[in-house]
Parts: structure tokens; sequence; C-alpha cells
């Protein structure tokens, strides 16, 4: 299981990082997140904010109190439900999104949690539901997925940190999935639905 992280590291505001690479902003909007979006590993909620530019409703789930506070403190314009769980353990409700969002969490899921993690996913999508995810990119996987972070007090963590290609993402069983990788090479993409 992945170390825990601290706010600066895990939660840092990307808005940075997507002003270097505005085609995954561009992605998401021609992607259309409408209707009821569930929203994993929410964080701060800077890509909540967005979602509910579209959504009819958001239902923002994190694990840490501290982040979700920070989403609820911003200035949201949308319906939003924050749901404090842990993604792993926390099981959403049956055929009751349209779509399923999550940024820069997949890299961080351990490979004994994939099948269940998609099944969720899966499961708790509509059968017209749809998946839109977004992540870091480097061309090449880390040794074992393993991640040194050091955090601000010097204490040294191994997280989980499994930098996805696009090949794995199209042929990931059970599911359907377009990768794209930013023309900048640090940023990869994917939109589809499950296998139906």
């Amino acid at each position: 299981m992945a170390a825990p992280r601290t706010l600066r590291r895990r939660h840092r505001d990307p808005r940075p990082l997507v002003r270097r690479h505005p085609p995954a902003q561009q992605a998401l909007d021609d992607f259309a997140p409408t209707g009821d979006v569930l929203e994993l590993a929410a964080g701060t909620g800077w890509w909540t904010e967005r979602l509910t530019n579209r959504a009819r409703h958001v239902t923002a789930v994190d694990a840490n109190t501290e982040t979700l506070d920070l989403n609820r403190a911003r200035d949201h314009h949308g319906d939003i439900t924050f749901v404090q769980a842990d993604i792993f353990t926390w099981t959403p409700p049956p055929a009751a999104y349209d779509v399923v969002f999550f940024s820069y969490w997949l890299s961080h899921v351990p490979a004994e949690h994939l099948d269940a993690f998609w099944h969720h996913v899966a499961t708790a999508l509509r059968p017209t539901g749809r998946v839109f995810l977004l992540d870091s990119y480097r061309e090449a996987r880390l040794d074992q997925d393993r991640q040194q972070r050091i955090l601000s007090d010097g204490r040294a963590f191994h997280i989980v940190k499994r930098y996805w290609q696009p090949d794995e993402l199209s042929a990931l069983p059970g599911w359907h999935l377009t990768p794209t990788i930013t023309t900048h090479r640090q940023v990869i993409y994917a939109h589809g639905a499950p296998a139906r």
C-alpha cells in the first residue's frame, strides 16, 4: 500500500501543470462530463470545480478529510456531495453515475488493487456510462513501480507510482479506453467505457 503523502505533494495545485498542457483540460471539456459524476480522489477540488461546470451532480470522494475541507471551501457553482472514504474499501452505489472521473490517481493504485478498483468503477456506471482519467506520464515505468518521496520534514517514503503507457490502457481487460499523450509528453489522459 502506498505510504501517506503530505498535502504539499499529494494535493498540490495542478494549475501550473494544466497551463503547460492545456490539451488535457480541453479533452475533458470535449468529453463533456454531464449528468451524475463520481470523482474519485477528488483532492482539493481543482478538477471538481471544472466538473460542476457541466455535471448535474458531482459526488467527490477522497480519503483525506483536510483536502475535502479545502474542496468544500471552494466557490463551487454546482450540486456536490462530499464523501470521506478510502477508495479501496468504499463501494459506490451501483449504476448511479453517468461518468466516473479521476486525475493523478491511477498511478498510485497498487497492482493488487487494480482489478477491484476497475470493477468498482464499472459497477458505479450506468449502462451508457463513461470514464475519463488523466495522470502524469513518462516513457518508461519505474523499477517495481515505486518512487521515493521526501517530505518537508525530511522523512522519506516509497510510494506506488506506475507510469501507465498508452498500450497498457488500451489493452485493459474489460474496458475500451482511448489514451492520448499530451504534446509535451508529461500527461496521459484516456476516455472510454466498459466493454459491453
